[in-house]
């Protein structure tokens, strides 16, 4: 029993043992090397601080290592650390696997890859991964976590990499302190102040520069947390009086989160790049600051009140002496995909400059890119670039930023202020902003992404804001969008105050010593801002408040504007001061709309707006040649081309008075859609509207009655001049439709108005009233029909002293006696001096048979001017029409052709031999031609023409008698041309027969005679006076001919003299004339051709049946005239009357008893009235 009782004992104690074992706490493993060229484990877990350099000896080239589960306690951790010279580089520190680390410190703690008071730190990497950081009082920023951390030195090329982490207080890539030794430089410089204040002595001299920078560096987040992030710090204090050579940069650093949290407790953000730069206050230096291309990128990230900034500076340099600075934050990204930042500012360039006010400086924050996508941004401030307005003016630029959004549409307003540059003192030129956006429905209601403030491409203070890029594609803004904005030309701080001390000091002496301020013009010029499928508050392409707003453009398509949208405004200022010679024109802006918008007021340029302004008397400037186009289905409450608004200005003698510059040379074109209320070329509150102009070519103008009972409400003028003169303006009205409670001014002024113009093409038009127009020129539309009305006024027409004239198409339907209405107020018409008159090339009316009469214009009562043909008009039909009877010309001279065919037949294709006599022989003849008719114009005609039919020759004593009858069948295309250019072309045929009789007498004498008949038909169309016309004809023929001759035998040879005469006979036609005026009936008459020929041929006969003949004639041409009517109007008639002469050249085989078959080749040339060839082809065959 006590055996057992022992066993018992010992399996208790050895299982409470094994228990006790199994519960203890597990270590964390903690390595440092190399140490004697390995890496040595340490068996404690408290530290004070852990540094590698403490057990390696070396600051460089360390490995620090806490892996698996445990828990090490301690304030600092390091690669390595140094207080004395050296660097503390290229250092390896990882915290993995598990591994805890509580810190002891409550306010400063440390976890570094290399840390050097007096040297580099570069090329550490820190990795935390999977680790709990515990912290006193649960204060994250209490806790550093960098690469590298240098107070004297670089600290570039550092690695931190988080992963998992729950809180990890604040981390940089590298961060670097001032270029002087801290302990020793600073402390120099104090007393070297302390001595100057006692002394009046400079000994600060003693410091010793050294160059630092915080670059390259590289910050990975991953699924962790942080309180704030500096890819690469510096806090730069130089040398306070030596000349000093300082490069102090802070570049190409990288900070990445992913699937993380920023969320500020304090000051801290997230940066790329950060700077603080204090440099030299009183000596010369050559100095280079720089924050450039570095990079920050969030994914899946939120930054909860955490500013965004790719690079940030403040800069504080030499307040007086000579220096060749470059202070710049540029090329910096910021990248935000998928993620959130709540009440979050976003820079990609940020700079704070407290600097030199007169040394040659290229400085400011340029290049800078923002890029959002799929981020929720609510409240967040967004800028591509910006630079805060100094307390002393210093020229530095925000130009060639780019913010580019691409977001989902949110119930709630997204991104606040979105801005691609912004300086306070310097140019705001060539930024960029785009926002690109979605539409979603959601329970019925439509949500865009959303900015819930201003939008602007380009802004300044002080400035030029020039070549801006505003694009908004599907987004809704409850704020105003600005392509460019420039502030005061002044120095705010100091001229402006001069300015009012100048002002003073006149009123109390009477003297101007206003030119004390120094003031400088500014720009807002260049920009473009496109709008589509979006809906903001206002729009303006560019605002000078005082300088030029030049060539801004406005395009807004599918869009909401609720305000107003111009092209560019200069002067639009409140409670300010400024000097002669700093106000500029509004000219050359453009707005354009187009699709389906809606917007209040459009603008094209406008200047002088202001409120409660000291303003030298005429200094304020003209809204020029702008230009407003409107497109599309669009809706807008009032158009104005140029808008020089009223401003106050004040002198001695009269104190406060209104004034405005003029309007001049702007233009208003509405090609579609509907406005509202009023559409003005040009105007002026106080001054003039000079050469501006109005084009309506369609849409509806004057919807809304506004009730106000202004003049330039509900008007349509091409100027408006409240207190000046409205001179030279044109409204061209091409199309559209005009409200009845429109009024029509050309240049509506109390104080004078000349030379203003209408252009009416359109009729049906009402107006109320109708006046300041000098010249009015009715352009009657075609198809205007007698008693139809182009304006009717209701209230007042008024046109005394004008010049009316009237023009006229000439395809309109106007007979004598009838009229067209140009004015009509059956109030009565102001005609006093009023003169009348037709348009010069425009006053003639031809109807359908092209019979041109003279209109005129009169005022036929008192409600009523017309444009008229009088009674009495006889007119004049149109010469052209001599291309009518052309066709009939061309179809006499196919028809008298057409007998040479039976000459040839009948000159024989056989041999006068007994075996053939008393037979018929058949024959065919065909050939064609291309010949030139001149007609006093002329024809060109083209074609073919054949001759069937049988031959029978008879002997007789002393003679051969010859019986032929026949078929005849030809057809011709031709043109003829007139010489003004006028043309007509058409097809012709003909069918017809006839007989031929010929004697040949022994002694060579011959007789022969034909008649034949037929009909031609034909089809006619061509051009008169610019209109199309067309007709068909059908006419019967008969034609006769008869002829004698004598051959002439010797040897083998032949000569045939003879003589010929040719009558045709084409008879009368009636045609329909076809065109776009109507129809017209017009009578052709009988042509006859009384037609000579005299000719010689001779023969050479190879043998009895081949023979080769060549000949010479001249015919003579006694009539052939074709006349047409309409009407009691006869056209100009064509005609061949004349010579032709002709030359032949042809061979033959003769028909025989041994040679059945006889070929006559001839080929023809014609000189004279008849010009060109003929080739005809005889073939006859014996049975």
């Amino acid at each position: 029993m006590k055996k057992n009782y022992k066993l018992l004992a010992t399996l208790v104690l050895s299982g409470l043992a094994g228990a006790a074992f199994g519960v203890l706490p597990a270590e964390a493993a903690v390595t440092v090397g190399p140490v004697d060229g390995t890496e040595k484990p340490l068996t404690n877990t408290e530290f004070t601080s852990l540094y590698g350099n403490t057990y390696t000896g070396s600051t460089s080239g360390n490995t620090v290592s806490i892996s698996g589960e445990g828990t090490v306690t301690l304030n600092t951790l390091a690669g390595a650390y140094t207080l004395e010279s050296g660097d503390a580089s290229n250092n390896k520190l990882s915290v993995t696997d598990g591994a805890s680390v509580s810190f002891s410190n409550a306010t400063d703690n440390w976890i570094a890859g290399g840390r050097s008071m007096k040297g580099a730190a570069s090329g550490n990497q820190v990795t935390l991964s999977g680790v709990s950081l515990n912290l006193p009082d649960a204060t994250p920023s209490s806790l550093k976590i960098a690469g590298g951390e240098t107070e004297s030195g670089n600290a570039d090329g550092n690695t931190v990499t988080l992963d998992t982490i729950a809180s990890s207080g604040i981390v940089y890539g590298g961060r670097a302190g001032n270029g002087n030794n801290v302990a020793e430089a600073v402390l120099m410089s104090v007393l070297a102040v302390s001595t100057e204040e006692s002394t009046g002595t400079d000994t600060s001299t003693e410091a010793d520069p050294i160059s630092t920078s915080a670059s390259s560096n590289s910050v990975t987040i991953t699924g962790s947390q942080v309180e704030g992030v500096y890819g690469g710090y510096m806090q730069y204090y130089g040398d306070t009086s030596a000349e000093a050579d300082a490069v102090a940069g802070v570049n190409h650093n990288t900070v990445t989160l992913t699937n993380s949290t920023a969320q500020r407790s304090y000051i801290y953000g997230i940066y790329g790049g950060y700077m603080q730069y204090y440099r030299d206050t009183s000596a010369e230096a050559d100095a280079v600051a720089g924050v450039n291309h570095n990079t920050v990128t969030l994914t899946n990230s939120t930054a909860q009140s955490s500013d965004i900034y790719g690079g940030y500076m403040q800069y504080y340099r030499d307040t007086s002496a000579e220096a060749d600075a470059v202070a710049g934050v540029n090329h910096n990204t910021v990248t935000l995909t998928n993620s959130t930042a709540q009440s979050s500012d976003i820079y990609g360039g940020y700079m704070e400059y407290y600097g030199d006010t007169s040394a040659e400086a290229d400085a400011g924050v340029n290049h800078n890119t923002v890029t959002l996508t799929n981020t929720s941004a609510s409240g967040t401030r967004v800028y591509g670039g910006y630079v805060a307005a100094p307390p002393i003016p210093t020229f530095l630029n925000a130009s060639s930023n780019t913010v580019e959004i691409s977001n989902t549409a949110e119930k709630e307003y997204g991104v606040s202020t979105v801005t691609g540059g912004y300086t306070g003192y310097g140019d705001a030129n060539d930024n960029t902003v785009k926002i690109t956006g979605t539409k979603v429905t959601d329970d019925d209601e439509i949500y865009l992404t959303s900015v819930s403030s201003d939008i602007t491409g380009g802004e300044t203070e002080s400035g030029n804001a020039d070549g801006n890029t505003v694009t908004l594609d599907t987004i809704a803004s409850s704020g105003i969008v600005y392509g460019g904005r420039a502030g005061n030309g002044n120095n705010v701080a100091e001229a402006v105050l001069m300015s009012v001390l100048a002002v003073s000091t006149e009123e109390s002496t009477g003297t101007d010593t206003s030119t004390e301020a120094d003031p400088i013009s500014t720009s807002a010029s260049s920009n473009s801002v496109t709008i589509t499928g979006s809906q903001v508050k206002g729009v303006y392409g560019g605002v000078g408040q005082i300088g030029s707003a030049k060539g801004n453009i406005v395009t807004i398509t599918d869009s909401s504007v609720e305000m107003e949208a111009v092209g560019g405004e200069t002067g639009y200022m409140v409670g300010r001061i400024t000097q002669p010679g700093q106000l500029k024109d509004a000219e050359n802006n453009q707005v354009i709309v187009n699709g389906s918008s809606t917007i209040g007021t459009v603008v094209g340029g406008e200047t002088g707006y202001m409120v409660g302004r000291i303003t030298q008397p005429g200094q304020l400037k003209d809204a020029e040649n702008n230009q407003v186009i409107v497109n599309g289905s669009s809706t807008i409450g009032t158009v104005v081309g140029g808008e020089a608004a009223a401003a106050n200005t004040f002198d001695e003698k009269n104190g406060g008075m209104p004034t405005s510059g003029k309007s001049s040379g702007n233009t208003v074109t509405i090609n579609d859609g509907t406005v509202k209320n009023s559409v003005l070329g040009g105007h002026s509150a106080m001054s003039d509207a000079i050469g501006n102009t109005v084009n309506i070519a369609g849409g509806i103008i004057g919807t809304e009655s506004s009730g106000t009972g202004e003049a330039d409400d509900n008007a349509i003028a091409g100027g408006f001049a409240e207190e000046g003169q409205a001179n030279n303006n044109t409204v061209n009205i091409t199309g559209g439709t005009l409200g009845a409670m429109m009024s029509l001014y050309g240049g509506y002024s109390e104080k004078g108005s000349s030379g203003n113009t209408l252009n009416l093409h359109t009729k049906g038009n009402t107006v109320k009233n109708l006046g300041y127009f000098q010249n009015l020129n009715f352009y009657v539309p075609e198809g205007t029909a007698a008693g139809e009305t182009m304006v009717t006024v209701t209230g007042n027409a008024d046109v005394s002293k004008a010049v009316i004239q009237a023009g006229i198409e000439k395809t309109t339907k106007l007979a004598p006696g009838q009229a067209i209405n140009l004015i009509y107020d059956a109030g009565g018409i102001k005609t006093d001096g009023t003169s009348y008159s037709m348009m010069s090339g425009k006053d003639i009316v031809s109807d359908a048979g092209f019979v041109d009469r003279k209109a005129a214009v009169k005022k036929q009562d008192d409600s009523t001017i017309v444009v008229y043909v009088p009674k009495d008009e006889k007119g004049t039909i149109h010469p052209d029409t001599k291309i009518i009877p052309e066709d009939r010309e061309n179809g006499i001279n196919t028809i008298k052709n057409a007998g040479d065919l039976v000459s040839n037949a009948a000159e024989g294709a056989w041999k006068e031999d007994h075996d053939v006599d008393a037979k018929f022989v058949p024959y065919a003849i065909v050939g064609g031609y291309d010949l030139h008719y001149n007609t006093g114009s002329y024809i060109d005609s083209n074609g073919m023409a054949a001759n069937v039919g049988l031959i029978r020759r008879i002997r007789r004593d002393g003679a051969i008698d010859t019986v032929m009858p026949f078929l005849e069948y030809g057809r011709s295309n031709y043109a003829s041309f007139l010489d003004d250019g006028a043309r007509g072309d058409g097809r012709q045929h003909y069918t017809g027969g006839g007989v031929l009789l010929r004697r040949d007498l022994d002694d060579g004498k011959y007789y022969e005679g034909a008649i034949r008949a037929g009909r031609l038909k034909g089809d006619f169309h061509g051009i008169i006076d610019s209109t199309a016309l067309r007709y068909d004809s059908s006419a019967p023929y008969v034609a006769a001919q008869a002829g004698a001759g004598k051959i002439y035998a010797k040897d083998r040879d032949t000569y045939d003299l003879y003589g010929k005469f040719f009558w045709t006979h084409l008879g009368s036609d009636t045609a329909t004339i076809r065109n776009s005026r109507g129809e017209a009936k017009y009578e052709f008459d009988d042509i006859n051709s009384y037609r000579t020929r005299l000719g010689m041929r001779w023969t050479r006969n190879f043998d009895k049946v081949r023979s080769l003949y060549a000949g010479i004639g001249w015919d003579y041409e006694f009539d052939s005239k074709a006349r047409a009517f309409y009407d009691a109007y006869r056209t100009d008639t064509p005609t061949v009357k004349g010579s032709s002469e002709f030359l032949e050249l042809g061979w033959k085989s003769k028909v025989t008893s041994d040679h059945p078959w006889g070929v006559d080749l001839k080929a023809t040339g014609w000189t004279g009235k008849q010009e060109g060839g003929t080739l005809f082809a005889t073939v006859s065959r014996s049975f």
